[in-house]
Parts: C-alpha cells; sequence; structure tokens
C-alpha cells in the first residue's frame, strides 16, 4: 500500500466516524499521527512478543542484527547504540576467535554481580554482563578483550511522509515514503490511526462503536 493510498483509506475512514462528514484532514496531521500510532503499535507487540508468537511475526522485519565497532574503559567496553534503535533483544561479544553471550542486567546491580563467581565476566564460560544506559551498551571484561559487539535489536519503524508542498524539520521539500507493514498489519495501523483523529472530533459514541469492533477483531 502506498502512502497516497493509505491516505485516502484514512480519510474514508475518519469521515466514517465522525458526525462532520467530508473532513479535510492535512496530510501533516495524518503523517504524525500515523507515526505516533505506529510506533505504538510496534511497542505494544514487542510487549506481547513472549506470549503470543502472531504478534512476533509481525514484527519480524523490525529486527537487525548489527556487528558494532567498542570503545575500552576501565571495567568495560562501551558500544553506540545505532540511531534507528528501538528495544534490545540481546548481543554476543567476539573475543579472539570465538565468541561469548552477554547477558543484559540492571546497572544498579553491577557492582554485586562483578563481584558474584557465578556472574562476573568469565572467557571459561563464554559469558559476561552488560548494562543498558545513555544510548550505550556497556559490556565488562575480565582477563581478555573484546573485538566487536553483534547486537541483535529491533529498530524503530520506518516513518511515513507525503509530498505536500512544505518542508520538514531539515528543510527540504517533504516527498512519499510508503507505510512498511504490508496486510493487515497496516490497515490494523490505520484504524487506529483513524480512531485517534476521530476521537478528537467529539463524535464520542461512534468512535467507541468502532473501537470496540476493533478491539474485537485484533
Amino acid at each position: 500500500m502506498t502512502v497516497n493510498e493509505a491516505y485516502l483509506y484514512f480519510t474514508n475512514a475518519v469521515n466514517k466516524l465522525s458526525s462532520n462528514s467530508g473532513l479535510n484532514i492535512p496530510k501533516a496531521v495524518f503523517v504524525s499521527s500515523f507515526n505516533a500510532v505506529q510506533t505504538q503499535w510496534v511497542e505494544d507487540r514487542v510487549k506481547m512478543n513472549e506470549l503470543n508468537k502472531i504478534r512476533m511475526d509481525e514484527i519480524q522485519q523490525l529486527m537487525v542484527s548489527s556487528k558494532l565497532n567498542v570503545k575500552k574503559e576501565e571495567q568495560y567496553y562501551t558500544i553506540d547504540l545505532p540511531a534507528n534503535y528501538y528495544h534490545y533483544l540481546r548481543s554476543y561479544s567476539y573475543v579472539g576467535n570465538c565468541t561469548i553471550d552477554n547477558w543484559l542486567v540492571r546497572e544498579g546491580d553491577i557492582n554485586v554481580l562483578l563481584n558474584d563467581e557465578f556472574w562476573k565476566p568469565s572467557l571459561e564460560w563464554g559469558e559476561t554482563i552488560c548494562t543498558l544506559g545513555g544510548n550505550k551498551l556497556k559490556v565488562y571484561y575480565d582477563d581478555f578483550a573484546i573485538k566487536n559487539v553483534n547486537l541483535i535489536y529491533y529498530r524503530y519503524p520506518i516513518a511515513i511522509n507525503m509530498a505536500d508542498g512544505y518542508l520538514d524539520t531539515n528543510g527540504q521539500p517533504t516527498v512519499d515514503v510508503d507505510p512498511e507493514f504490508l496486510g493487515s498489519s497496516v490497515i490494523e495501523i490505520l484504524n487506529l490511526t483513524a480512531q485517534l483523529i476521530a476521537g478528537e472530533t467529539g463524535d464520542n459514541e461512534r468512535y467507541t462503536v468502532f473501537t470496540n469492533r476493533t478491539q474485537q477483531h485484533t
């Protein structure tokens, strides 16, 4: 589905929901609303992916595996998270000709775990611990050197856009960027976006009916 087809679907959906038929929703409003709803839609599925395989399959296209350079600090190596990073899945480190697993732990527990024989970094056991914070991944080491880290994560969904004669935040003319999700996934996001806009029109009765109908089919 192209972004223009998505906009037409959205416009028709909003007008069906609203008592004020013939609403002309600006493209910029549609774009910002769709992108906000799309991110929330992905977050909901990330939270549910351990419980529902169907939900997990819907966002597999967002999974990225990236080999990243490291910077050595006193107790750990740091990795800058990619600009499109959204949610951590797992990671492992390259040490010599082998790899070791990185176990994600809470930053507040790190001092205790580094002194715990079962948790502290160990090349012999092929594992170490890591933390997330400040747009960085910290991977702790002991008597070994880490060359690179492979990070597996969910990226942010691609933000849509539309050519509407205006300039974007970088001062460039807006262009059409189609939704990356397909089939029922993009339809669901569009319906949720229409709910968001229709809910602001004050037509609460029809908005509630539409919300209940959508929830029954997701």
